[in-house]
């Protein structure tokens, strides 16, 4: 769910703690990374967590704001300060967004020599370790003095030994089971609960689905439905239907931290006598997410209700396509009423009728689309090249109309250059 960006802060947020005057806060650095498969990256403390590019490391959770929490050094120790109620609490917070940081470090550690890095890492962990996890026995009678508290307890073979099992280097081995089958009966929702924190699990390849022999003929039309969350990626899943493709996940941010369900259409002659293998393959291993169920069944004609749902979708899309010249989002506005029509008409059978229209309308839209983001690409380059950085920062603000999903790459790259703009123009 989240990913380290090298970027310099330009927040000026004290790093203090208002309510203890007394801490010493100092600099330093710290080792950063965001699942246990990626090599670390040394950031420069203190460190800015939220769910833009101003930060330091972004998080795309929509709890988060733009810049969330500040990581900085406090009496030797790694704190992490919320930016707005200015509490402080532990970084282990972010364990729940797969995000692993140690420190702090006097100097950049990746240049340190190796034994100098591990000594220090010890010496932060033991700190931070005596201030939350020793037993209050040990805190009252233990001298506060860190060296003389080393030597009580055994000097440095301990932490040497310490160290070597739980360095930050060290990879926690764990099977892979993304290949594995798991039974699941056809008609019957199959509760999964499938987690996967952060790529610390035997499922961050993916899960494999073995479904029962289901009667069927070739014209038979089936659905299979999937209730998942974590979905912060694009294209973060493929679902295979024994071996073909029949669809992909979105990037949502909706889709983040709540379970959203996903219905993907199967035609009767995928289907298998023997059986059928449904694949979700993750092409985000470090990226965490949750399958909570799978629910796959035959395809029931669509009800009046859905029918006239379908209707209103595809008479609104005409209506923003008509007037997709008023405003840059109309255009959008028309591409994202279809994609809501096409998500029931391809689900539900007795809508054939309904599909050719929608048919038609989707490849009028999608020409639209792309050619009216084409053009406003191609003149916001011009203007960039020409040093029309105000032009060309108004364009990107339309582009961003049109692919205003944050969870997009798309988005991602629109709002760096708009960043790099508004900063030539101040």
């Amino acid at each position: 769910m989240s990913k380290i960006v090298k970027l310099s802060v330009a927040s000026n947020l004290s790093t203090h703690n208002p309510s203890s005057p007394n801490a010493e806060v100092n600099l330093g650095w710290a080792l950063v990374r965001t699942n246990q498969k990626s090599k670390f990256t040394a950031l420069r403390l203190p460190i800015a967590i939220g769910s833009t590019v101003d930060s330091d490391i972004i998080i795309n959770a929509p709890t988060l704001r733009p810049v969330s929490k500040i990581v900085a050094s406090q009496n030797g120790t790694l704190v992490m300060t919320d930016v707005q109620t200015l509490v402080v609490s532990e970084t282990s917070g972010l364990d729940l967004f797969g995000v692993e940081i140690y420190g702090p470090f006097a100097s950049n550690p990746l240049l340190m020599p190796g034994h100098k890095r591990q000594l220090e890492w010890m010496l932060a962990t033991e700190r931070k370790a005596f201030k939350i996890k020793y037993p209050s026995f040990f805190k009252k009678y233990l001298p506060k003095n860190q060296l003389r508290r080393l030597a009580l307890l055994g000097g440095s073979a301990f932490f040497a030994f310490g160290a070597l099992a739980f360095s930050p280097d060290t990879v926690q081995q764990i099977p892979d089971l993304s290949k594995e089958l798991i039974a699941v009966k056809s008609g019957d929702v199959v509760e999964l609960s499938i987690k996967t924190p952060a790529g610390l699990s035997a499922y961050a390849g993916g899960v494999t689905l073995s479904l029962d022999p289901t009667p069927h003929a070739k014209e038979d039309h089936y659905v299979l439905s999937l209730a998942m969350s974590g979905l912060d990626v694009e294209k973060e899943f493929s679902i295979y239907f024994n071996s073909k493709l029949i669809g992909i996940t979105p990037a949502d941010l909706k889709c983040s931290d709540s379970i959203c369900n996903l219905d993907y259409p199967v035609s009767g002659d995928l289907l298998d006598a023997a059986g059928d293998t449904v694949t979700l393959t993750h092409a985000s291993p470090g990226s965490s997410y949750v399958l909570k169920s799978v629910f796959f069944r035959n395809m029931v004609p669509a009800n009046s209700e859905e029918i006239e749902i379908v209707k209103q979708l595809l008479a609104a899309s005409a209506r923003f396509y008509e007037d997709k010249e008023l405003l840059i989002q109309n255009i959008r506005l028309a591409k994202e009423a279809l994609a809501e029509a096409e998500g029931i008409v391809t689900t539900r059978t007795g809508l054939a009728d309904l599909e050719e229209k929608l048919v038609i309308a989707k490849r009028q839209v999608t020409d639209v689309f792309k050619s009216k983001a084409k053009d406003l690409q191609t003149r916001c380059e011009m203007n960039m090249q020409l040093g029309r950085n105000k032009e060309a920062l108004v364009l990107i603000d339309d582009l961003v109309k049109l692919y205003p999903n944050q969870a997009s790459s798309q988005y991602n790259t629109l709002i760096k250059i708009r960043k790099s703009l508004q900063e030539k123009l101040k």
